[in-house]
């Protein structure tokens, strides 16, 4: 998180009201945390770790650092000239290295952190709208890629920036559900549950959620896996890495869920439901798509 200082004087209340102002160029500052007592305002940058760092104009930045843009955000009505900058390219890795090649290639911000910006470039280039091509290891594996494909076309570079992140963390994950059906979702709620639809077997259930009631059901959520080897990773707890690296890049994470807890599930809400509870969201999800979504993110007619 990369925090700023707000100047004093102002309610809890006023500084919050700041957060949904703020804007800078490429990079959407996600609010998240207002600290009460000492006015500092946590911000969430959607690009990947080591994270960058943001300077008031003119201040001096971190020894070797590198500006990446500067710009300008709105903080308790008033203008603020800032600078964002990151590690040198001699701190990346092997794999970030890669991925700043496959950027230059696609003319988008060379970095070495495959985030959104990167990954929309990507899928671009893919469906032929761009002459660049992307490398072969642009692409995640092929069992991601397959599930990745029937996301909603804006939640597919968050699922891939997902899998290259935990990957230059050390950590093998892989997408495992994509769009599901009503009925594959009415399935999984069956599960652990009578005709009646009465749970029996609490060990046995998977979801909560009916057939229309998921954001499976509209491309907006995918399910990933953990492997250590060939071998696929179950203890929840072992998913709270991937759940912050994830959330950083602007993903909700099921593992802070309070009604069931479900750590492999991430998804991303539209542009339009900001604001919206989970159930309102839902509800208009079902008079925009009544049967859901096919694998292409198109309405089921």
């Amino acid at each position: 998180m990369t925090q700023i200082k707000v100047g004093g004087g102002n309610s809890l209340d006023f500084i919050t009201e700041r957060i949904r102002d703020i804007e800078v160029a490429r990079n959407k500052f996600v609010g998240s945390t207002v600290k009460s007592g000492d006015n500092v305002m946590d911000f969430q940058v959607q690009k990947v770790p080591p994270k960058p760092t943001l300077v008031l104009k003119g201040a001096t930045p971190p020894a070797g650092a590198v500006r990446d843009w500067s710009g300008t955000m709105r903080v308790e009505g008033q203008s603020v000239e800032v600078e964002l900058y990151r590690p040198p390219v001699a701190a990346l890795s092997a794999t970030m290295l890669q991925i700043g090649g496959i950027q230059k290639a696609l003319n988008v911000t060379e970095d070495g952190r495959p985030g959104p910006e990167t990954w929309n470039a990507i899928e671009a280039a893919i469906l032929g709208k761009t002459n660049a091509a992307p490398a072969p290891e642009a692409l995640a594996d092929a069992r991601s890629e397959k599930n990745i494909a029937t996301l909603m076309p804006h939640v597919r570079p968050y699922a891939r920036a997902l899998v290259f992140k935990c990957k230059d963390h050390g950590l093998t994950v892989r997408v495992i559900s994509g769009t599901r059906t009503f009925e594959e979702q009415e399935e999984l709620w069956r599960k652990g549950r009578d005709a009646a639809g009465k749970v029996v077997d609490a060990s046995a259930t998977v979801t909560n959620a009916r057939g229309g009631q998921s954001n499976h059901n509209y491309g907006l959520a995918f399910d990933v896996g953990l492997f250590r080897g060939s071998v696929y990773v179950t203890d929840g707890d072992a998913y709270a890495p991937i759940g912050v690296l994830g959330r950083e890049l602007g993903l909700e994470w099921g593992g802070l869920w309070k009604s069931r807890v479900d750590p492999p599930h991430f998804q991303l809400r539209p542009d339009w439901a900001d604001g919206l509870s989970e159930r309102d969201m839902i509800a208009e999800l079902r008079r925009r798509y009544p049967n859901g979504v096919d694998q292409q993110g198109k309405p089921i007619a």
